[in-house]
């Protein structure tokens, strides 16, 4: 998940990230409600708190299924 979140924030799509294990979020820098609802319309399951997605994936996530959170997110926080 760290490198995931490492290539979005070299990239300026989000603000900051921070986790451990199988918890982590990112700051998003605006209410994180409308991201969360289109991370969830493309099947991601994600929480909205504040201006930060929070992520809590199963402990068996695949790698294929990483990369599509990350995916995912990328392109819900850039069509904002």
């Amino acid at each position: 998940m760290e490198s995931g979140f490492a290539a979005l924030l070299g990239d300026g799509t989000i603000e900051s990230y921070r986790g451990i294990g199988g918890i982590w979020a990112c700051e998003i820098g605006e209410d994180s409600i409308a991201a969360r609802n289109n991370m969830i319309d493309k099947g991601v399951v994600c929480r909205g708190i504040g201006q930060a997605l929070a992520f809590c994936p199963p402990l068996i996530i695949s790698d294929s299924e990483i990369g599509t959170i990350f995916d995912t997110l990328s392109e819900v926080l850039e069509a904002r």
